[in-house]
Protein backbone atom coordinates (compact mmCIF):
# COMPACT_ATOMS: atom_id res chain seq x y z
CA UNK A 1 0.00 0.00 0.00
CA UNK A 2 1.23 3.68 -1.05
CA UNK A 3 2.32 5.69 2.52
CA UNK A 4 0.72 9.07 2.19
CA UNK A 5 2.17 10.43 5.18
CA UNK A 6 5.26 12.11 5.71
CA UNK A 7 7.17 14.53 7.63
CA UNK A 8 10.47 16.53 6.76
CA UNK A 9 13.22 17.93 9.15
CA UNK A 10 16.19 20.30 7.88
CA UNK A 11 17.20 21.86 11.51
CA UNK A 12 20.10 20.09 12.95
CA UNK A 13 19.61 21.86 16.51
CA UNK A 14 15.67 19.63 16.53
CA UNK A 15 15.90 16.03 17.96
CA UNK A 16 13.21 14.28 15.76
CA UNK A 17 12.00 10.95 16.51
CA UNK A 18 10.14 9.01 14.38
CA UNK A 19 7.03 6.83 16.71
CA UNK A 20 6.69 3.65 14.97
CA UNK A 21 3.97 3.06 16.91
CA UNK A 22 1.97 6.01 16.77
CA UNK A 23 2.55 5.87 12.83
CA UNK A 24 1.05 3.37 9.90
CA UNK A 25 0.49 4.15 6.18
CA UNK A 26 -1.76 7.48 6.65
CA UNK A 27 0.05 9.11 9.33
CA UNK A 28 3.30 9.73 10.80
CA UNK A 29 3.80 10.93 14.01
CA UNK A 30 7.16 12.39 15.06
CA UNK A 31 8.29 13.66 18.72
CA UNK A 32 10.28 16.86 18.45
CA UNK A 33 12.37 17.50 21.24
CA UNK A 34 13.55 21.15 21.53
CA UNK A 35 16.30 21.47 24.83
CA UNK A 36 13.98 19.81 27.79
CA UNK A 37 10.50 20.64 26.25
CA UNK A 38 8.76 17.97 23.95
CA UNK A 39 5.78 17.89 21.46
CA UNK A 40 4.46 16.05 18.92
CA UNK A 41 3.40 16.69 14.82
CA UNK A 42 1.35 14.52 12.83
CA UNK A 43 1.38 14.21 8.97
CA UNK A 44 -1.46 12.25 8.71
CA UNK A 45 -4.04 11.62 5.13
CA UNK A 46 -7.81 10.76 4.87
CA UNK A 47 -8.22 8.74 2.06
CA UNK A 48 -11.76 10.00 0.74
CA UNK A 49 -12.44 6.45 -0.86
CA UNK A 50 -12.40 5.01 2.66
CA UNK A 51 -15.10 5.72 5.51
CA UNK A 52 -13.68 8.93 7.77
CA UNK A 53 -14.77 6.97 10.89
CA UNK A 54 -11.72 4.86 10.41
CA UNK A 55 -9.23 7.98 10.54
CA UNK A 56 -11.17 9.41 13.33
CA UNK A 57 -10.68 6.23 15.40
CA UNK A 58 -6.79 6.38 14.94
CA UNK A 59 -6.67 9.84 15.71
CA UNK A 60 -8.97 8.58 18.78
CA UNK A 61 -6.22 6.43 19.97
CA UNK A 62 -3.03 8.59 19.33
CA UNK A 63 -4.88 11.28 21.52
CA UNK A 64 -5.64 8.60 24.19
CA UNK A 65 -1.77 7.67 23.65
CA UNK A 66 -0.17 10.71 23.67
CA UNK A 67 -1.91 12.35 26.65
CA UNK A 68 0.35 14.76 28.30
CA UNK A 69 1.99 16.00 25.33
CA UNK A 70 1.04 18.85 23.30
CA UNK A 71 0.01 17.30 19.91
CA UNK A 72 -0.18 19.58 16.66
CA UNK A 73 -1.99 17.38 14.17
CA UNK A 74 -1.80 18.32 9.64
CA UNK A 75 -4.30 16.89 8.21
CA UNK A 76 -5.39 15.94 4.50
CA UNK A 77 -9.05 15.31 5.62
CA UNK A 78 -10.92 15.40 2.16
CA UNK A 79 -13.48 16.91 4.93
CA UNK A 80 -15.46 20.24 3.99
CA UNK A 81 -16.95 22.33 6.67
CA UNK A 82 -17.01 26.36 7.84
CA UNK A 83 -15.84 25.51 11.32
CA UNK A 84 -12.30 25.77 9.27
CA UNK A 85 -13.24 28.51 6.87
CA UNK A 86 -14.53 26.77 4.04
CA UNK A 87 -17.93 27.61 1.98
CA UNK A 88 -19.78 24.66 3.29
CA UNK A 89 -20.35 22.03 5.16
CA UNK A 90 -20.20 18.05 4.00
CA UNK A 91 -20.85 14.60 5.96
CA UNK A 92 -17.21 14.10 6.17
CA UNK A 93 -16.98 17.74 8.10
CA UNK A 94 -19.29 17.27 9.77
CA UNK A 95 -18.00 13.87 11.38
CA UNK A 96 -14.84 16.01 11.99
CA UNK A 97 -16.43 18.46 13.73
CA UNK A 98 -17.83 16.19 16.12
CA UNK A 99 -14.58 14.70 16.82
CA UNK A 100 -13.22 17.79 17.61
CA UNK A 101 -16.03 18.98 19.68
CA UNK A 102 -16.28 15.85 21.57
CA UNK A 103 -11.74 15.32 22.11
CA UNK A 104 -11.84 19.46 22.91
CA UNK A 105 -9.63 19.96 20.22
CA UNK A 106 -9.58 23.44 18.77
CA UNK A 107 -8.36 24.22 15.05
CA UNK A 108 -5.74 26.64 14.04
CA UNK A 109 -7.02 27.49 10.83
CA UNK A 110 -7.30 31.29 10.33
CA UNK A 111 -9.32 33.40 7.92
CA UNK A 112 -8.05 33.55 4.41
CA UNK A 113 -8.83 34.07 0.85
CA UNK A 114 -6.92 31.51 -0.35
CA UNK A 115 -8.22 28.11 -0.89
CA UNK A 116 -5.77 25.01 0.47
CA UNK A 117 -6.67 22.75 -2.37
CA UNK A 118 -7.27 23.72 -6.29
CA UNK A 119 -7.54 21.69 -8.95
CA UNK A 120 -9.10 21.67 -12.71
CA UNK A 121 -11.85 20.50 -10.50
CA UNK A 122 -12.52 22.90 -7.98
CA UNK A 123 -11.18 24.36 -4.88
CA UNK A 124 -11.69 23.90 -1.16
CA UNK A 125 -10.40 24.06 2.23
CA UNK A 126 -9.60 20.67 3.46
CA UNK A 127 -6.29 20.78 4.85
CA UNK A 128 -6.86 21.97 8.71
CA UNK A 129 -3.86 22.00 11.76
CA UNK A 130 -5.88 20.67 14.82
CA UNK A 131 -4.01 21.47 18.35
CA UNK A 132 -4.94 19.38 21.55
CA UNK A 133 -5.52 22.23 24.39
CA UNK A 134 -1.76 21.89 25.85
CA UNK A 135 -0.65 22.90 22.16
CA UNK A 136 -3.58 25.65 21.51
CA UNK A 137 -1.42 28.99 23.06
CA UNK A 138 1.92 27.69 21.15
CA UNK A 139 0.79 27.40 17.69
CA UNK A 140 0.80 31.48 15.75
CA UNK A 141 0.80 33.30 12.53
CA UNK A 142 -0.98 30.35 10.50
CA UNK A 143 -1.54 31.17 7.33
CA UNK A 144 -1.66 29.69 3.85
CA UNK A 145 1.59 30.64 1.52
CA UNK A 146 1.17 32.09 -2.30
CA UNK A 147 4.41 30.04 -2.91
CA UNK A 148 3.75 27.37 -5.96
CA UNK A 149 4.29 23.64 -4.58
CA UNK A 150 4.56 20.26 -6.75
CA UNK A 151 0.64 19.45 -5.50
CA UNK A 152 -2.76 20.39 -6.18
CA UNK A 153 -2.64 21.45 -1.93
CA UNK A 154 -0.80 24.57 -1.22
CA UNK A 155 1.62 24.91 1.73
CA UNK A 156 0.51 25.92 5.04
CA UNK A 157 3.25 27.90 7.28
CA UNK A 158 2.74 28.64 11.51
CA UNK A 159 5.16 29.36 13.73
CA UNK A 160 5.63 27.18 16.60
CA UNK A 161 6.40 28.97 20.35
CA UNK A 162 6.85 32.59 19.01
CA UNK A 163 7.90 34.51 21.40
CA UNK A 164 6.66 32.84 24.43
CA UNK A 165 8.28 30.47 27.00
CA UNK A 166 8.61 26.95 25.89
CA UNK A 167 9.17 25.36 28.83
CA UNK A 168 6.45 27.01 30.84
CA UNK A 169 3.88 26.01 28.19
CA UNK A 170 4.01 22.31 28.04
CA UNK A 171 1.24 19.86 28.87
CA UNK A 172 3.09 18.89 32.19
CA UNK A 173 3.61 23.01 33.59
CA UNK A 174 0.18 24.02 31.66
CA UNK A 175 -2.35 24.97 33.89
CA UNK A 176 -5.56 26.39 33.47
CA UNK A 177 -8.20 27.66 35.58
CA UNK A 178 -9.16 25.52 39.09
CA UNK A 179 -12.19 25.37 40.55
CA UNK A 180 -12.74 24.45 44.16
CA UNK A 181 -16.16 22.33 43.91
CA UNK A 182 -18.46 22.24 46.84
CA UNK A 183 -21.66 20.90 47.22
CA UNK A 184 -23.11 24.38 48.19
CA UNK A 185 -21.29 25.77 45.19
CA UNK A 186 -22.83 22.95 42.74
CA UNK A 187 -26.13 23.94 44.05
CA UNK A 188 -25.54 27.75 42.68
CA UNK A 189 -23.76 26.63 39.72
CA UNK A 190 -26.66 24.85 38.35
CA UNK A 191 -29.19 27.62 39.28
CA UNK A 192 -26.87 30.35 37.50
CA UNK A 193 -26.29 28.55 34.55
CA UNK A 194 -29.77 27.87 33.74
CA UNK A 195 -30.45 31.23 34.33
CA UNK A 196 -28.10 32.69 31.80
CA UNK A 197 -29.24 30.22 29.60
CA UNK A 198 -32.57 31.23 29.90
CA UNK A 199 -31.39 35.08 28.74
CA UNK A 200 -29.79 33.95 26.29
CA UNK A 201 -33.07 32.16 24.99
CA UNK A 202 -35.43 34.98 25.41
CA UNK A 203 -37.93 36.02 22.71
CA UNK A 204 -37.57 32.18 21.39
CA UNK A 205 -40.30 30.56 23.56
CA UNK A 206 -43.75 32.31 24.55
CA UNK A 207 -43.16 31.21 28.22
CA UNK A 208 -40.43 30.51 30.63
CA UNK A 209 -38.07 27.71 28.98
CA UNK A 210 -37.50 24.89 31.30
CA UNK A 211 -34.29 22.62 30.92
CA UNK A 212 -36.01 20.19 28.67
CA UNK A 213 -36.54 23.21 26.22
CA UNK A 214 -33.19 24.84 26.87
CA UNK A 215 -31.11 21.55 25.92
CA UNK A 216 -33.64 20.85 23.30
CA UNK A 217 -32.83 24.39 21.81
CA UNK A 218 -29.02 23.75 22.20
CA UNK A 219 -29.46 20.83 20.28
CA UNK A 220 -31.55 22.24 17.19
CA UNK A 221 -28.72 25.23 16.88
CA UNK A 222 -25.90 22.85 17.06
CA UNK A 223 -27.60 21.04 14.23
CA UNK A 224 -28.53 23.76 12.03
CA UNK A 225 -25.93 26.15 12.67
CA UNK A 226 -23.20 27.07 9.65
CA UNK A 227 -20.80 28.00 12.26
CA UNK A 228 -20.92 25.61 14.98
CA UNK A 229 -17.68 27.53 16.63
CA UNK A 230 -19.77 30.36 17.71
CA UNK A 231 -22.44 28.26 19.61
CA UNK A 232 -19.42 26.60 21.56
CA UNK A 233 -17.69 29.65 22.39
CA UNK A 234 -20.96 31.00 23.83
CA UNK A 235 -21.85 28.16 25.80
CA UNK A 236 -18.08 28.20 27.22
CA UNK A 237 -18.31 31.89 28.18
CA UNK A 238 -21.97 30.39 30.07
CA UNK A 239 -19.99 27.81 31.58
CA UNK A 240 -17.11 30.59 32.97
CA UNK A 241 -19.63 33.26 34.05
CA UNK A 242 -21.52 30.19 36.34
CA UNK A 243 -18.40 28.81 37.78
CA UNK A 244 -16.94 32.52 38.50
CA UNK A 245 -20.07 33.30 40.20
CA UNK A 246 -20.38 29.55 42.32
CA UNK A 247 -16.97 28.71 42.99
CA UNK A 248 -13.86 29.94 44.69
CA UNK A 249 -10.75 29.93 42.05
CA UNK A 250 -7.91 27.75 42.65
CA UNK A 251 -4.84 29.93 42.64
CA UNK A 252 -1.47 27.44 41.50
CA UNK A 253 2.14 28.51 41.28
CA UNK A 254 4.49 27.13 38.74
CA UNK A 255 7.96 26.89 40.15
CA UNK A 256 10.70 27.50 37.90
CA UNK A 257 13.06 24.02 37.50
CA UNK A 258 16.46 24.46 38.79
CA UNK A 259 19.52 22.99 37.25
CA UNK A 260 22.57 22.44 38.92
CA UNK A 261 25.76 22.72 37.55
CA UNK A 262 29.24 21.13 38.09
CA UNK A 263 32.66 22.23 37.09
CA UNK A 264 33.43 19.12 35.25
CA UNK A 265 30.75 18.84 32.60
CA UNK A 266 32.10 19.94 29.61
CA UNK A 267 30.64 20.72 26.33
CA UNK A 268 32.09 17.44 24.80
CA UNK A 269 29.63 15.84 27.12
CA UNK A 270 26.23 17.71 26.66
CA UNK A 271 27.06 16.12 22.66
CA UNK A 272 27.59 12.94 24.16
CA UNK A 273 24.24 12.85 26.41
CA UNK A 274 22.10 14.72 23.63
CA UNK A 275 23.02 11.05 21.57
CA UNK A 276 22.48 8.78 24.11
CA UNK A 277 18.96 10.54 25.04
CA UNK A 278 18.28 10.40 20.93
CA UNK A 279 18.88 6.79 20.97
CA UNK A 280 17.32 5.98 23.93
CA UNK A 281 14.04 6.96 22.95
CA UNK A 282 14.46 5.29 19.94
CA UNK A 283 15.04 2.39 21.68
CA UNK A 284 12.04 3.34 23.81
CA UNK A 285 9.34 3.86 20.90
CA UNK A 286 10.40 0.50 18.89
CA UNK A 287 10.05 -1.32 22.04
CA UNK A 288 7.17 -3.86 21.74
CA UNK A 289 6.36 -3.68 17.78
CA UNK A 290 6.88 -6.05 15.23
CA UNK A 291 11.01 -6.98 15.52
CA UNK A 292 13.86 -4.84 17.16
CA UNK A 293 15.99 -2.66 14.44
CA UNK A 294 19.64 -2.12 15.51
CA UNK A 295 19.36 1.25 15.77
CA UNK A 296 23.04 1.58 17.50
CA UNK A 297 25.05 -0.20 14.64
CA UNK A 298 25.72 2.86 12.98
CA UNK A 299 27.20 4.90 16.39
CA UNK A 300 29.93 2.49 17.47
Amino acid sequence: MKEKGSYADKNNDIDAILINLLSDEDKVAVEIRVDRVAFMIVSTYFDINRPIYINLQKIQALLTQAKGMWIILAIDSNARSTLWKDVLTNKRGKKLEELIISEQLHKANAESSSYTFQAERGASIIDLTVLNTQAVDNIKDWAIHEQESCSDHKIIIHEIGKGINLRQQTGLNKVGKRYRVTQKGTETFQKTFVQIMEQLTYGRYKVKPGIYELDEDLRQRVGTAQNTEEIIEEFQEVLDKACKTSYRLIRTIEKEPHHKTVPWWTQRLTIFNKKVNVQRRRYQRRKGTMGYENIGKNNT
